[in-house]
């Protein structure tokens, strides 16, 4: 069970989605959704570089025009989610704070059971100009689990027909850690769920693959199937094999094989190309 969800709000397609499941998610463990918004101040000050002998007085103007600008945009973001979070009867708050967007969402995050983000984030003062930036920045040092949604999110057929999800799992303490809260937060219901484990010694494979199906048996999760394997994680889930799976769930910050294939060149795929939600836990 979660009690406190932190949803940072941009204006794209990706933050409408992760808003959508949020809310969802909020309703589901009655928990608080906080929407988070980020003056990014700092980057606006920094966006005009040199300033050229006697042009100070103009780079001022064009810059608070900009602060103005960006103030009434996260005015906005906050309205819309007050609006949303009130029609679907989500006890909510709202935070606004200014600063670098990566390094006050991760202050912030310590103190959320989950934060909730789109694939691709705009919280730069110019994300009107830019095709958005990846979450993974955000997962280098959180210690808070993230969801990544991607725009193309369903959410009456993410949570109403059945789903299948890939647990890739090594055992190591990120990956326990990532399975005891997805456990924790995951709607039971019509769900399937796959673990994997690549690991060249079947019996500690089995055995480890056996303590985790029986965590998730535990939190109500009837469908689990297990599978291990000696074989290169890379030969057996290419793009195409993942294609079969509506989510993932992975941990950060091992120091497996494993771990550091789905959190580097993995996890660039599957925000970049995929239309899947990634739990990510720490």
């Amino acid at each position: 069970m979660i009690k406190r969800i932190l949803l940072p709000l941009d204006d794209s397609e990706y933050s409408k989605k992760a808003l959508e499941l949020a809310i969802w998610l909020a309703k589901y463990h009655d928990a608080e959704l906080t929407g988070m918004v980020i003056l990014d101040v700092p980057g606006i000050r920094h966006s005009f570089g040199s300033i050229p002998l006697g042009a100070t007085y103009y780079t001022k103007l064009l810059s608070d025009t900009r602060l103005a600008t960006a103030k009434e945009r996260i005015n906005g973001l906050i309205h819309n989610f007050n609006a949303e979070c009130e029609k679907h009867a989500v006890r909510y708050a709202n935070y606004k704070i200014e600063g670098v967007p990566s390094d006050a969402i991760l202050d912030a995050s310590k103190y959320y059971d989950v934060m909730i983000v789109g694939k691709r984030t705009f919280f730069e003062f110019d994300s009107e100009e830019t095709d958005g930036l990846s979450f993974e920045k955000l997962l280098d040092y959180s210690i808070t689990p993230v969801i990544a949604v991607p725009k193309e999110l369903n959410l009456e057929k993410h949570t109403k027909e059945e789903r299948k999800y890939l647990i890739m799992f090594d055992a190591s303490i990120p990956s326990c850690r990532a399975l005891q809260r997805f456990a924790q937060m995951a709607a039971t219901g019509n769900i399937e769920l796959k673990i994997f484990m690549s690991h060249d010694d079947e019996d500690y494979r089995n055995h480890e693959l056996n303590q985790a199906k029986e965590l998730l048996n535990a939190h109500g999760f009837e469908n689990v199937t297990t599978e291990g394997s000696d074989i290169d994680i890379k030969k057996l889930f290419t793009p195409e094999e993942m294609k079969k799976y509506d989510g993932v769930v992975l941990g950060s910050n091992s120091k497996s094989t494993i771990a550091t294939f789905f959190t580097g060149s993995f996890t660039r795929y599957v925000i970049e190309n995929s239309k899947r939600v990634v739990f990510v836990g720490q």
